[in-house]
């Protein structure tokens, strides 16, 4: 039992952290650069007591063990995560009330700027942390920087109105929230025989060829970058719209990219989503601090005859499907696809398969004390 209070929990990965586990571990051995690390910068009023923000900070690396996490893989390649009970997640504090506002931009800038250069190696770094700049009359400056294998977007919502809630003491201290690590169980629990079916009858009779649109690629063939502006008027009309179709904006501005690739194209194609990963039935989920999110494919499949509404409700309903349904890696799906259509990149094909199971669809194969003994002596080499 001593043992065991090393870490919160011990558990495999999820497959979206895999991937992003791969792409980072693979970029460390090549030049020393970690892609997935996000650097996000807030302010904060003067009005906020500069110990509460830290005694906070402190609550949540306390209540959030994801924020705690490190990885290793094992020797088959599989990854694993564990929470370091004992793990020490920086908040810093800089001075800059006696700087111009000039000098004060400037050191945000370039701390921000170190922090994104220098990266972090998931299976050695510490892979979150917190940084306030003092502003004086100003206010504070604040950079959470954070490898996204431990947060996606909502969770990072979900931390900064804890943080801020209780710095400004308007709400009552952040509850405990649903564990990461028994949402990752749950995930591999799964009927994972139900979930492929579901995907290979979905992704049948899709075209191998690859969805193109015009100006996509330069005379070189490589894929060319656009960035557009919308006109904030514009948005009522969006907005309208979307009313009167019964969603939301996003979710008409997805149907409108698989209308156009669609109708470009002259066949039923594909586009990767990201999706939340909340949407599988698990308990708590909108209140679950971790990384769920998760990319699919969807279908860009409006026909000839049919309204721009009626294919709406039909794909609307089709996509709400495959988010309950939106559990499996890409390169578990690409197994489940006719040869030439591509879901995943040749490097995430050749990673393992995900799922934590054997072969055959049985229980998981290592849980409990048998993997608290794997992997705790790893973590106490690495981290004392």
């Amino acid at each position: 039992m001593a043992e065991r209070s090393a870490v919160d929990y011990a558990c495999r990965v999820t497959p979206m952290q895999e991937g992003m586990l791969f792409e980072s571990l693979a970029s460390v051995s090549v030049d020393g650069g970690t892609p997935y690390v996000s650097v996000l910068r807030f302010r904060a009023p003067r009005t906020v007591e500069l110990n509460t923000l830290r005694r906070r900070w402190k609550h949540l690396v306390r209540n959030h063990a994801v924020l705690r996490t490190s990885f290793r893989r094992d020797k088959d390649g599989v990854f694993w995560q564990a929470a370091l009970r004992d793990r020490q997640v920086p908040f810093t504090i800089t001075d800059l009330s006696g700087e111009t506002p000039v000098a004060r931009e400037e050191g945000v800038l370039r701390r921000a700027t170190a922090l994104a250069r220098a990266g972090m190696n998931p299976e050695r770094d510490v892979l979150c942390r917190m940084d306030l700049f003092d502003r004086g009359d100003e206010g504070y400056d604040l950079l959470l920087t954070f490898h996204h294998a431990i947060l996606d977007g909502w969770s990072v919502r979900i931390l900064l109105d804890a943080l801020f809630a209780e710095a400004t003491e308007t709400a009552t201290p952040d509850a405990p929230r649903p564990s990461f690590a028994a949402y990752v169980h749950w995930l591999h629990r799964r009927d994972r025989a139900a979930d492929q079916a579901w995907w290979r009858d979905y992704l049948g009779g899709i075209d191998p060829a690859t969805p193109a649109l015009p100006g996509q690629l330069r005379d070189d063939g490589v894929p060319l970058r656009r960035d557009y502006a919308c006109r904030l008027e514009n948005f009522a009309g969006l907005t309208d719209a979307a009313r009167a179709l019964g969603t939301t904006r996003a979710r008409l501005l997805q149907a409108a990219w698989a209308a156009l690739l669609s109708r470009y194209n002259r066949a039923d194609s594909l586009f990767g989503l990201i999706v939340s990963g909340r949407a599988g039935g698990y308990a708590g989920a909108e209140n679950l601090v971790g990384m769920c999110v998760n990319t699919i494919p969807v279908k860009a499949d409006w026909g000839i005859g049919q309204s721009f509404a009626q294919w709406f409700h039909r794909w609307s309903a089709d996509l709400a499907a495959a988010e309950r349904h939106g559990f499996l890696g890409l390169a578990d799906m690409q197994r489940l696809v006719q040869p030439g259509v591509v879901l995943a990149p040749p490097s995430c094909r050749r990673r393992p398969a995900t799922g934590n199971s054997r072969a055959d669809g049985g229980q998981p194969r290592r849980t409990g004390r048998r993997l608290y003994r794997r992997l705790l002596p790893w973590f106490r080499r690495r981290h004392g």
